[in-house]
C-alpha cells in the first residue's frame, strides 16, 4: 500500500465513519462533481454555514463555543438533509458535499501533496473565497452588460411591471406560463401604459416608453432567471401596432444652430470668468458632438467594468498644436488645431480611448480652438491665484464642474428669446446640432458616427431636416432627371409631334450614318418623356 493511498483512505474513514455519516448515500461525498452540484459547508470559528449551489438555498447555524470539525459538522449535515431532502427526492437528485475547515483543510492538503507555504495559502483562498469571487465577477458581468444610466432606468421600470402585476393578481415572473398567457398579460400591461402610465399625470405612455419598460422585464428575467421571454404572438402584435398608430409620436429634442449659438453668447447672465469657462464648453460641445457627461457635472462615476471610471474630460487631456503638430500653450497665439483625448465614454467603458481633432474655424465667436485656449486660459489663471480645482475641463473648485443644468437654461433662454418653445432644448440639443450640422456639409454617417463616438448607427434618429441641407436640392433635381446621352455616335433629336394635351412627344435616338458599324446603323432606340 502506497503512502498516498494510505492517507486517502484515511481520509475517507475520518470523513465518513467516525463523524456519524454512515447513514448518509456515500455518493454524495464524491469530489469529483460539477460545481453546481456542491453543497460547500464553511466552518468557521463559532457558525457553520451550508450553501446548495444547485437549490440556491444557504443554511447558517450559530453556536455558542467554537465549532468542532466533528459532530457539530454531522449534525449541520443532518440539518441540512431533512430541510432540502423533500426537494433534493424531488428532483430525483442528491447533492455532493464539500467541507472547509480547519482539519478538512490540513487533510486535503495532504492529499494534494501541497506542502509549501504559498500552496497551502492559495488551497485555503481557492476554498472560501473563490466561490464569493465568481458570484462577484458574475454580478459584475450583468451589470456591464448595459450601461449604468440605463441600468437604473431598467430598475425604476420594472418596478411598474412588479406594481401591475400585483394589482392584477398575476405573477412577475412569466417565463414559464405559455406565450398565449404571456403576451395576454404583456397585452394588458400595453393598456394600462397607454391608458394611465402609470405616471402622476395619470397620462398615457408613449409607445417607445412602454416598449422601455418591457426591455426592462426582459433584462430582469435574463439577469436573475437566465430566461427568455416569447410572448410576441399575432394577439401582442395587433395592439402593438395599434400602439404604435395611437401613441407612436415622439417629443425629441431640436438641434442648437449656429444663429442660437451667437444668441447664446449676447445672453449670458454674467461676464465673468465662470460664465466664459461655460461658454468655451458650449462651443466644443457643439464641435466634439459631447455627451452631457463628457463636459458637465455632476461627475458620475462608472463602476459597471469593475474599474471605478468617470467619463468627463480631464483638462490634461485638451491638447492645443500649431502648423507643425507641435504641442503649444493656451497662452501662446500659434494654435492652429485642437486634439481631445476622451478616455472613456458611455460606449467606450473598457477605456480604449479616441481621440478627436479640430481646427480653426476663422469665425470670431465660433471656433474650437479659440473655445479651448478660453478654457485653458481662465483654468491657469484660477490655479495661479491658489483656487483649487479639479482634474475635468469644466472644474470650477476641487469637487464642482459646471452643472449641465447651467447650459440648459442658457440654450432654452436664447430659444424663448428667438420665439421657439423652450420645451423643445436641452443640453443634448448642442450634440444634436453638431450632428445635424455635419450632415449639412456633406459629411458621411461614418464620419459623423466616429466624431460623435457612437458605437451604433442609432444617432440617425437625431438628425433634422435643415435648410442648408437642400439649399440647391431643386436644381440638382433637374440636372439629374434630365437625360444625357454620352455614347459615342448616338445623337439624340426630339420629335416635334405632340399629344392633344399640348405634352411633348417621345424622343427618338436616331444613329449617325457616318463611320458607323452595321450593327449600330440599324439600331434605335427609343425613349418615352
Amino acid at each position: 500500500m502506497t503512502e498516498f493511498l494510505r492517507k486517502d483512505l484515511q481520509w475517507w474513514q475520518t470523513l465518513v465513519f467516525q463523524t456519524e455519516f454512515a447513514g448518509m448515500p456515500m455518493n454524495l461525498f464524491d469530489h469529483t462533481k460539477a460545481f453546481d452540484e456542491v453543497w460547500l459547508v464553511t466552518v468557521a470559528r463559532n457558525t457553520i454555514c451550508i450553501t446548495g449551489m444547485k437549490l440556491q438555498e444557504r443554511l447558517l447555524l450559530k453556536q455558542r463555543s467554537q465549532a468542532r470539525d466533528g459532530n457539530d459538522l454531522a449534525y449541520a449535515v443532518s440539518c441540512v438533509t431533512d430541510m432540502w431532502g423533500p426537494s433534493l427526492s424531488t428532483e430525483g437528485t442528491w447533492c455532493h458535499v464539500v467541507i472547509h475547515g480547519e482539519r478538512w483543510i490540513t487533510e486535503l492538503i495532504d492529499k494534494m501533496n501541497c506542502k509549501s507555504l504559498e500552496g497551502q495559502q492559495a488551497l485555503r483562498q481557492s476554498g472560501r473565497v473563490r466561490r464569493q469571487r465568481v458570484e462577484e465577477k458574475r454580478d459584475q458581468l450583468k451589470q456591464a452588460s448595459v450601461s449604468v444610466g440605463t441600468l437604473g432606468s431598467y430598475s425604476r421600470n420594472f418596478k411598474f411591471w412588479e406594481t401591475f402585476c400585483n394589482d392584477f393578481g398575476f405573477p412577475v415572473w412569466i417565463d414559464e406560463l405559455p406565450r398565449a398567457r404571456q403576451s395576454r398579460m404583456v397585452g394588458l400591461f400595453a393598456a394600462l401604459c397607454a391608458s394611465e402610465g402609470p405616471n402622476k399625470a395619470r397620462k398615457g405612455n408613449k409607445y417607445q416608453t412602454f416598449d422601455g419598460k418591457m426591455a426592462a422585464v426582459a433584462f430582469a428575467h435574463k439577469a436573475v432567471r437566465n430566461a427568455k421571454l416569447d410572448y410576441h404572438d399575432p394577439e401582442f402584435e395587433l395592439i402593438a401596432q395599434g400602439y404604435k398608430r395611437s401613441h407612436g409620436d415622439v417629443d425629441r429634442k431640436q438641434p442648437v444652430t449656429t444663429p442660437m449659438l451667437l444668441k447664446m453668447y449676447e445672453l449670458r447672465a454674467r461676464h465673468d470668468t465662470e460664465s466664459d469657462l461655460m461658454w468655451g464648453s458650449v462651443v466644443l460641445a457643439f464641435f466634439f458632438l459631447d455627451r452631457s457627461s463628457e463636459l458637465w457635472g455632476p461627475v458620475v462615476s462608472d463602476k459597471s467594468t469593475g474599474v471605478v471610471r468617470t467619463h468627463c474630460v480631464k483638462a490634461a487631456n485638451v491638447i492645443l498644436r500649431d502648423n507643425f503638430g507641435t504641442q503649444v500653450g493656451p497662452e501662446e497665439p500659434g494654435a492652429m488645431s485642437v486634439e481631445v483625448i476622451f478616455e472613456s465614454h458611455k460606449g467606450d467603458r473598457v477605456a480604449q480611448g479616441t481621440t478627436v481633432r479640430h481646427y480653426k474655424s476663422n469665425h470670431a465667436h465660433l471656433c474650437p480652438v479659440a473655445a479651448a485656449r478660453l478654457c485653458l486660459n481662465i483654468r491657469a489663471q484660477w490655479l495661479a491665484t491658489g483656487r483649487k480645482l479639479g482634474p475635468y475641463l469644466t472644474s470650477v473648485s476641487s469637487t464642482r464642474t459646471i452643472k449641465k443644468t447651467q447650459v440648459a437654461n442658457l440654450i432654452k433662454m436664447s430659444a424663448a428669446d428667438m420665439g421657439l418653445p423652450r420645451s423643445d432644448y436641452s443640453a443634448h440639443s448642442l450634440r444634436i446640432g453638431g450632428a445635424c450640422a455635419l450632415l449639412a456639409a456633406g459629411k458621411s454617417d461614418l464620419v459623423i458616427r466616429l466624431l460623435g463616438r457612437w458605437a451604433s448607427w442609432c444617432f440617425t434618429v437625431y438628425t433634422r431636416l435643415r435648410p442648408g441641407m437642400i439649399r440647391d436640392a431643386a436644381s440638382c433635381m433637374i440636372k439629374a432627371s434630365t437625360w444625357e446621352c454620352h455614347e459615342q455616335g448616338i445623337v439624340p433629336t426630339q420629335n416635334t409631334q405632340h399629344s392633344e394635351g399640348g405634352t411633348p412627344g417621345s424622343l427618338t435616338l436616331q444613329a449617325n450614318q457616318v463611320n458607323l458599324p452595321l450593327a449600330v446603323k440599324s439600331r434605335r432606340r427609343k425613349v418615352c418623356g
